[in-house]
């Protein structure tokens, strides 16, 4: 008898530790994903500005200039979260679960900052192109012009000449405005296909500029043409599918945000069942 009771109370001490231990992982389980859900909560207020500022592009009639203070602030929180995230142990049961979470939070951050990015680059870098626009009417009127006289059609071309030295001048000067800028991964296809657009248009207008200088009235058609090729050249198939794929890459991010939120659904709701 005194045997058995002693196993029985074995047995009993082992089943009263199982007890034990399941409850601890519970509680363990239950706290991580309440703290985390506290700092969840706290992000959705930078969360929704970045969604606010991402639809605006969508519609720019409705660019709010405040939202670049909105975007700045929220990122900076989003960095504080996401530390704060990170500092939070986890037990082993929830250690899927934080990876996640984490993998969630810096998309996040990082979207924030492209995003960021997008209002500072994009007024920039339309600011830096504006002068080119009335710039290139006017060369295309001088270019057009064309004398009656043999003295009128030499002084015509000298201007023509001086004309495409001045157009040369200020496509470098916005080549050198655009090369400060740092565009964000979305635009960086259409920066780099405007950046080599304008070097090969600068250069061919002062290419035309020289021939028409020297007289080399055989090479003006061919560099008249080349020019006018660099003119249109950031309107290539190429370039126009290497933009579009900076945007399908772009939505792709948003989207890999949405399954990933899912996974950390799908991952809580499992918890709860186990643990809950």
């Amino acid at each position: 008898m005194t045997r058995l009771f002693a196993v029985v109370a074995l047995a009993a001490a082992i089943a009263s530790a199982g007890c034990g231990g399941g409850h601890s992982k519970r509680a363990a389980v239950t706290d991580y994903i309440n703290r985390v859900d506290s700092v969840e909560k706290q992000l959705a207020t930078p969360l929704a500005a970045v969604s606010t500022a991402n639809q605006s592009f969508a519609n720019p009639k409705k660019k709010n200039p405040k939202l670049e203070v909105q975007l700045a602030t929220s990122e900076r929180t989003m960095k504080t979260l996401s530390r704060r995230l990170a500092a939070i142990p986890a037990p082993p049961e929830a250690a899927h679960l934080r990876a996640l979470l984490l993998q969630l939070v810096n998309r996040q951050v990082a979207l924030t900052h492209e995003i960021d990015q997008l209002f500072t680059f994009v007024p920039a870098f339309q600011a830096d192109l504006a002068p080119l626009a009335a710039a290139d009417t006017n060369l295309k009127d001088d270019l057009a012009r064309s004398g009656k006289t043999v003295a009128a059609t030499e002084k015509l071309d000298s201007e023509k000449a001086a004309a495409l030295e001045t157009y040369a001048a200020l496509v470098d000067n916005a080549i050198g405005k655009l090369r400060l800028l740092h565009p964000p991964a979305v635009w960086q296809p259409g920066y780099t296909t405007q950046l080599v657009s304008l070097q090969a248009l600068r250069s061919s207008a002062l290419a035309l500029a020289g021939a028409i200088n020297a007289k080399q009235a055989a090479a003006v058609p061919g560099l008249l043409e080349r020019f006018d090729q660099a003119a249109v050249s950031d309107d290539s198939t190429p370039a126009q599918k290497a933009e579009r794929a900076a945007v399908v890459a772009y939505n792709g991010r948003i989207s890999a945000l949405v399954t990933l939120s899912r996974k950390i659904n799908a991952e809580r709701a499992r918890l709860q069942g186990v643990y809950g």
